[in-house]
């Protein structure tokens, strides 16, 4: 990838009066954000052919601009209501058209009879844009459990339930020009396809979406007694950082209107270990496609054994990481943000971090009577090394690794260089 750029902005309330006078009004809450991005990649096997013009000719490149839009407005004292828009602009410069063939020769280990699908690439500059509108409504729920025991005193539960509507239109149809469909053998099959889906960044999905999304968070935290705290003689410990639970439901769509039910949660351990868990549940049972004679998702609802959810894949991970250096005071806060994937505060003349990593993925596979047939357990193992050094007041340099036990291999280095430009930052990456 050569070269990659990234533009940021920070959040600006543009109707916000210099000058506050009376109470604030509603456009005053209303919050504008923008960020652009570049890239220009190439996939290649590296050879004696690789700095040839043909292999130079196989960039692909691409530029992607995001504009959100927010607000958040408080009402009924207890609840957030939370209206946003998204629009995205993708430049593209080639876009790829699919078409049947007769004259083809398909060689997959045999000559087969002629006829196959030929893509052509196409030059110019391509404009494809969309966007989504939306409100969400949240309020936060506390629960709170004394105990009269003089080491623990309480268990406070706080839960944040969230309703939310998403609209999209459907940006398949004909008009706007991204989506078409190719022939995809003799017998006329028809497969819808996107022009652009060869270009960097994501596509532009078909189908309208018109979601309703249901999520709730939760949080747990214990105060105990701490006699080094001379004020409260206590402290807070948390014991669930997040627990959350999401789906959705497409009014727009003709059948399998319902989404994946998502679960995740993080926490802590003694400050130093990290715990992530994930797991993916699916409501539809799986029926074999008459066509494919894979199995895929039907519209019917899944019910084996008393379970109404069949989960797909879970997964945990448990990291913990080592820091060293010199002991840093409090950050002082700074009107400046920056998105850079490797930003830079030069607060330290050093710094060093060690981490470790353990995940456990499962994956679930269903037999055409929708009952679990086979998992597949993998162990992926790293320990990654960040280090830092600060070379002058405004230049920094880090140096980042990671090695894999499972593949017994260095799995990724980068070398990277920064410089604070006051207002901007700037980053040379060698990775």
């Amino acid at each position: 990838s050569l070269p990659l750029m990234s533009v940021t902005m920070s959040s600006l309330i543009p109707f916000k009066r210099k000058k506050n006078v009376g109470n604030e009004r509603f456009y005053e809450k209303i919050r504008v954000g923008y960020s652009f991005d570049g890239v220009n990649t190439l996939t290649t096997k590296v050879d004696s052919t690789f700095p040839s013009r043909s292999t130079l000719d196989k960039f692909e490149m691409g530029f992607k601009h995001s504009l959100p839009v927010s607000a958040s407005f408080k009402f009924l004292k207890y609840f957030t209501f939370n209206p946003f828009a998204n629009f995205y602009d993708r430049w593209f410069l080639d876009k790829f058209v699919k078409e049947w063939d007769d004259s083809m020769t398909v060689k997959s280990g045999k000559i087969v009879p002629k006829g196959g699908v030929r893509t052509d690439t196409i030059p110019g500059f391509y404009n494809v844009w969309d966007y989504s509108l939306g409100a969400s409504v949240s309020t936060n729920i506390y629960g709170m459990f004394t105990f009269k025991t003089k080491i623990f005193k309480a268990i406070r539960h706080k839960i944040v339930p969230s309703v939310s509507y998403t609209f999209k239109p459907d940006f398949g149809q004909e008009g706007y020009g991204y989506w078409g469909k190719y022939q995809a053998d003799k017998t006329g099959t028809e497969v819808p396809y996107n022009y652009y889906s060869g270009n960097p960044y994501d596509v532009v999905p078909n189908g309208k979406q018109s979601s309703i999304g249901f999520s709730v968070s939760n949080s747990l935290e214990m105060k105990v007694r701490d006699r080094r705290d001379t004020v409260t003689n206590t402290r807070k410990i948390s014991l669930i950082d997040n627990l959350k639970a999401d789906i959705s439901y497409n009014m727009a769509a003709d059948s399998l209107n319902w989404s994946l039910l998502n679960i995740s949660g993080n926490t802590n351990v003694f400050k130093r270990v990290g715990v992530q868990y994930s797991a993916t549940f699916d409501p539809y049972m799986l029926g074999q496609d008459p066509k494919s004679k894979q199995l895929v998702r039907i519209n019917k609802f899944y019910n084996q054994s008393g379970r109404y959810l069949r989960i797909t894949d879970s997964k945990w991970t448990v990291s913990t990481s080592l820091t060293l250096g010199p002991l840093k005071k409090e950050q002082e806060t700074k009107e400046k943000t920056s998105k850079l994937p490797f930003y830079s505060s030069f607060k330290s003349p050093w710094n060093a971090s060690l981490s470790y990593s353990i995940s456990m993925p499962r994956k679930y596979f269903y037999n055409e009577l929708n009952l679990i047939d086979s998992v597949s357990s993998t162990i992926s193992q790293t320990l990654g090394l960040n280090a830092s050094v600060t070379i002058t007041k405004n230049w920094s340099m880090r140096v980042s690794t990671c090695w894999d036990f499972e593949a017994q291999k260095i799995s990724a280095a980068e070398l990277s260089f920064y410089r604070d430009l006051h207002c901007w930052d700037m980053s040379f990456d060698w990775i």
